[in-house]
């Protein structure tokens, strides 16, 4: 009885976690540098109403420990929690988990062992923590994204309160990423060194893809205060940005054509672990 326990709740975190991707999300940990590959999987969770407070002390007192040593083992370089202002009942989530993984070999790790659970709560029965997990929230969907820009403050810091997030489909005939990386980039390179704002980052979806899905690329703007949020003055840190570009009316027109732009959310981080 007790390896069919085992067995479930290895099989139910293995899916809960290597089979989700993003968002988002979103942190400025300074990755973007690194030679191997940064994955982002994005959890979307639905908390009933009324439920928050007990859903986010379970994510602090259960999940964020075990993240904390993941982190240590050099497994997953961080993981972050957030909640999403201005939703409802209606709304599909209201919550989301970020977890960054460095390097394709550590995606196959099954990382929620049940010796990991056990070296971290070992006052807890694991089918205990999964019945408290799956009683707190529902999990909605799951989402893999790969890291592919980055601008972050030159030293480290704590990660933005807020995160504007940007879901997008690129459009075939234009280079959606060659002109991220030439023009967008360096322009939020200047926001974040002017104080203007925490970060920006672009992620690519890897799992699940395709048209149905709606979006291909998902963009985070980091902001310390609700106030900052898009008043960097955009234009200005384009044409500062790119100043052989004699025309960035054209330029700006070349960005918006690019990209169909799909939704923006807010997320407003509650804890994290890195």
């Amino acid at each position: 009885m007790k390896t069919s326990i085992l067995t479930a709740r290895k099989s139910f975190l293995h899916s809960l976690i290597v089979a989700m991707p993003i968002f988002l999300m979103i942190s400025e940990t300074c990755l973007a540098q690194e030679e191997e590959p940064i994955y982002t999987i994005v959890n979307f969770m639905k908390v009933k109403q009324g439920g928050g407070a007990d859903y986010v002390d379970m994510e602090k007192t259960y999940w964020k420990p075990i993240h904390q040593e993941l982190v240590k083992e050099g497994k997953i370089v961080g993981w972050y929690l957030y909640g999403i202002p201005y939703t409802g009942t209606g709304d599909e989530y209201n919550y989301v988990t970020v977890t960054h993984i460095k390097g394709s070999s550590n995606m196959e790790e099954e990382w929620y062992s049940a010796e990991l659970l056990t070296k971290i709560h070992p006052e807890v029965e694991i089918n205990e923590f999964i019945s408290k997990t799956l009683e707190s929230r529902e999990l909605v969907r799951n989402r893999l994204l790969q890291w592919t820009l980055l601008s972050s403050p030159d030293t480290p810091r704590e990660p933005s309160r807020y995160a504007v997030v940007n879901y997008q489909k690129s459009i075939p005939e234009f280079n959606y990423y060659g002109l991220r990386s030439d023009h967008v980039k360096p322009a939020f390179d200047i926001a974040v060194k002017e104080g203007k704002m925490g970060g920006w980052g672009l992620w690519v979806t890897i799992f699940p893809s395709g048209d149905d899905l709606g979006y291909n690329w998902i963009s985070a703007d980091f902001y310390d205060k609700f106030d900052q949020i898009g008043s960097y003055g955009w234009v200005d840190l384009l044409t500062r940005a790119n100043p052989d570009i004699k025309n960035i009316d054209e330029l700006t027109s070349k960005l918006v054509s690019s990209r169909a732009f799909v939704k923006t959310e807010l997320w407003k981080l509650v804890d994290y672990a890195r």
